[in-house]
Formats: C-alpha cells, sequence, structure tokens
C-alpha cells in the first residue's frame, strides 16, 4: 500500500473500530509480520495467492461469533447438528 503499510492500517482501523473484526491480505508478510499483526488485533493474516474456501470459513467463523456474542452465548458452545 503507497504510503502505509498493513500494521500501521491495522492500527487506524483498530483506534476507530476496536470490536471491528480485521483480516489481513500479504504476498510479502512474514511470520514476525504476522504476529506483530495478531498483537494489534487482526483477527488473521491471509497469504497470497488468496485461497477463497479459506477466506470464506474465516468470514463464516467471525460471523458466528459476532452472532453468539450478540445472543450472549459462549463462543465455544457447539453447535447442535
Amino acid at each position: 500500500m503507497p504510503g502505509i503499510d498493513g500494521i500501521e492500517a491495522l492500527k487506524a482501523i483498530k483506534a476507530a473500530a476496536p470490536e471491528l473484526p480485521v483480516v489481513l491480505m500479504s504476498a510479502f508478510a512474514t511470520e514476525e509480520q504476522a504476529g506483530e499483526a495478531s498483537r494489534h488485533g487482526a483477527h488473521t493474516c491471509l497469504y497470497k495467492p488468496l485461497e477463497a474456501e479459506k477466506l470464506v470459513r474465516i468470514v463464516d467463523e467471525i460471523s458466528r461469533r459476532k452472532l453468539r456474542a450478540f445472543l450472549g452465548e459462549p463462543f465455544d458452545r457447539p453447535t447442535s447438528s
């Protein structure tokens, strides 16, 4: 990103909306940078080339957590089949 890196963007997003889940995507991030992103509140870091199925799973997980929080249910509660 010109002028700002992903970590700086993450910090700005979290400062403006701390409750917002943030998923970063990078072609060049190191494990150290991914760890730093996690420490600053990133939900996860995806690597290019993007695996669409992985992104769908992450969005589904975040959506379920948000719904459970809204309903006042614990995150680790098993879902019925």
